[in-house]
């Protein structure tokens, strides 16, 4: 074989050999059929398992429909199953909540229950019923219950049933109504009263009991059965509501009556209720001019609650009438932060503002800022307050104008504002009520002739208010303390009108521990050139009053009349830095200038002072005449004037005349 052929074989393998040709020609029919055959059985297979798959696929297909509703149901049934569920739940914590509510509202029921009465059969045939009865007396305790005005916060009471009373009618068988009642005599503080009406040889006799405590009994004819029932409703307002009951005996002018019940309520009970029987104590002492003690049992209630603001306030009045200056200071200061604090829970809300501003007024008293003293009670005028209070504080606001030296101002103000009248005070009769306020009037006078230096018409107005105090202390309507309110000015009027002798029987009189007591010592023995005396006076009036201006007001007055003016303005300095407001210790500081030739100064001064007492005609008369010696006539001319139209004294009178005339 050549190499070409060799190569060529090598480069087609398919080919057999050529000895091979036959054998592979019929190995590949065999092959051709064998696959065909093959195929056709796989064609069969292929078309079987198609069926088998549609077969499937139909099963699946059904399966699935089946699967989903299954799914549905089970989804419909866990959804009925869990809105039964929530719904039982919803319903378990509404039995929750109305069980919750149920017993905290019984836990916190202070309410008045009266149980129907027992009554004899004939009276109950003719309609006067056990319900009828305890009706009637609800009405009672009602009306007691609006007759009761009092700051006081009905939930601060230990027992309070306020407006929640209530006749109950019992039921028969079991209720919810029966179960509630159950639960709130259970967990409650109900006040359940019980009682019966029976007939005896007198007539009838009522019975009340309040709880478990032994009844009260009143006996009288049929006729009076209304009577009977008033007599059992106040006994039962007296041991159920001893502070309310006090109350309303002393607004109904039976002082006796509610010392008593305030007394007996402040030896028992809480520590609240026995501060609170002390204020009511020290009011109604207050009133029947029993100052001291008055004050003693203010200073009970404070020491038993700290945050009682009628406390404070009580014991700020009795320490100013007493003269207890630094005392009365005090507490005025702390009466207006406990009402800024928690003791605004202890008063109703309505009456929070007028409580401050009347507080707030007091230390401006003390303090000698009277401008804003008077803004401060006339807002309390103008807002809620008790009409008794507002119409007292119209004397007290005329007071105040006289004492910022503008005693017109004061005439002005009580021409128009509201006085107190027999309507303001239950139980005041017109007669007194016009004693109490031309007392009231008197005392403004007496003030204004102090401010002219008027001596006989401060003698006249005093000894009138002495002779006439007794009668109006003897019915309990009280209104100056003739120890430290009257009778310190007295004495140095009678001094000031040259009797030394009376003035000094007179001033041994009053209280040692009396603040205007001693000023007005020391102002007699200024006016009898006795200056050590005087001196020793004020020094003891200022280690006893160390907060107020007016001992050191009044020693430097002192000491400018004995011819010190450096002196005097030390003592001024002092007295303004305590009482930056007040504008006497400016004006005389400014006098003092002017007695050491420094009236430029001085204008300082009265600038200042006219700040806080622009009414007042001697403070313009030596503004005026710091001016005129300052050089300023035209300046002068004007204070002049203002003061020529303003309240003088006789010798200032005279003085501006003479200036007046100095400057022409």
């Amino acid at each position: 074989m050549s190499e070409n052929e060799e190569r060529q074989e090598r480069a087609d393998p398919t080919t057999p050999p050529s000895s091979d040709a036959a054998a592979w020609a019929v190995l590949g029919a065999v092959s051709r059929q064998s696959a065909e055959e093959f195929i056709a059985e796989q064609k069969k297979v292929a078309q079987k398992q198609q069926m088998l798959l549609d077969l499937q696929a139909h099963e699946l297909k059904h399966e699935l429909s089946l699967r989903h509703w299954s799914l549905r149901v089970h989804h419909v049934s866990d959804v009925m199953k869990v809105s039964f569920e929530i719904a039982v739940a919803l319903i378990m914590i509404a039995v929750a909540l109305f069980i919750g509510g149920a017993v905290w509202s019984a836990a916190h029921d202070d309410g008045l229950v009266i149980q129907a009465f027992s009554v004899p059969p004939d009276l109950a045939a003719r309609g006067m019923t056990g319900e009828v009865v305890a009706g009637r007396m609800l009405d009672r305790l009602s009306d007691l219950q609006a007759q009761t005005e009092s700051m006081r916060n009905p939930g601060s009471y230990t027992n309070n049933w306020g407006n929640d009373i209530k006749v109950q009618i019992p039921d028969t068988g079991v209720s919810v109504g029966e179960f509630n009642r159950y639960l709130h005599q259970w967990l409650g503080h109900e006040t359940n009263i019980t009682g019966d009406v029976v007939r005896t040889a007198n007539g009838l006799t009522v019975t009340a009991r309040a709880g478990s405590d032994a009844g009260d009994s009143f006996t009288g004819p049929e006729a009076d059965l209304d009577s009977l029932l008033r007599r059992a409703s106040e006994a039962v307002y007296a041991r159920t509501q001893p502070y309310r009951y006090g109350t309303f005996l002393y607004e109904h002018d039976k002082l006796l009556p509610a010392m008593a019940v305030f007394a007996g309520d402040a030896q028992s009970g809480s520590a609240e209720e026995r501060a609170w029987a002390n204020v009511g104590w020290a009011n109604t002492l207050g009133t029947q001019n029993a100052i001291r003690e008055s004050e003693d049992k203010s200073r009970a209630a404070v020491s038993l609650i700290p945050d009682i603001a009628l406390g404070w306030l009580k014991l700020t009045q009795s320490a100013s009438i007493l003269g207890h200056a630094e005392v009365a200071l005090a507490a005025g200061r702390m009466s207006v932060r406990v009402i800024d604090g928690r003791g605004a829970e202890n008063l109703r809300p309505e009456y929070l503002p007028m409580f401050r501003l009347e507080m707030t007024g007091s230390v401006d008293d003390l303090m000698g800022d009277y401008s804003d003293e008077v803004k401060q009670y006339r807002a309390v005028q103008a807002g809620k307050a008790f009409r008794f209070v507002a119409e007292a504080l119209s004397y007290s606001i005329a007071a105040t104008f006289v004492e910022d030296h503008d005693p017109s101002g004061a005439q002005r103000f009580l021409a128009t504002a509201p006085g107190i009248s027999a309507e303001s005070t239950v139980g005041h009769s017109a007669q007194i009520a016009r004693a109490s306020a031309l007392e009231n009037i008197r005392d403004i006078e007496m003030l204004g002739a102090l401010d002219h230096r008027n001596w006989p018409r401060v003698l006249e107005t005093a000894r009138d208010i002495e002779t006439e105090e007794p009668k109006l202390t003897a019915s309990f309507n009280a209104g100056f303390y003739l120890p430290t309110q009257i009778w310190p000015y007295l004495a140095y009027a009678e001094a000031m009108s040259g009797d030394f002798v009376s003035a000094h029987t007179q001033i041994d009189r009053t209280p040692n521990d009396c603040d205007v007591c001693l000023r007005m010592r020391g102002r007699i023995d200024a006016a009898q050139k006795n200056w050590r005396g005087a001196a020793w006076w004020f020094e003891r009036a200022v280690a006893a009053a160390p907060s107020s201006p007016f001992a050191y007001t009044d020693w430097g007055a002192m000491l400018l009349a004995k011819g010190d003016p450096d002196g005097a303005i030390a003592k001024f300095t002092l007295a303004n830095r305590k009482g930056p407001h007040f504008a006497d210790p400016l004006e005389m500081w400014g006098e003092a200038l002017i007695y050491m030739n420094r009236s430029d100064l001085a204008l300082a001064k009265f600038e200042e002072a006219e700040k806080y007492a622009p009414n007042w005609g001697r403070l313009h008369l030596k503004w005026g005449e710091a001016l005129f010696y300052a050089g300023k006539r035209e300046e002068a001319k004007k204070q002049f004037s203002i003061a020529a139209h303003l309240d003088l004294s006789e010798s200032d009178k005279v003085q501006l005349s003479r200036v007046s005339t100095a400057r022409e």
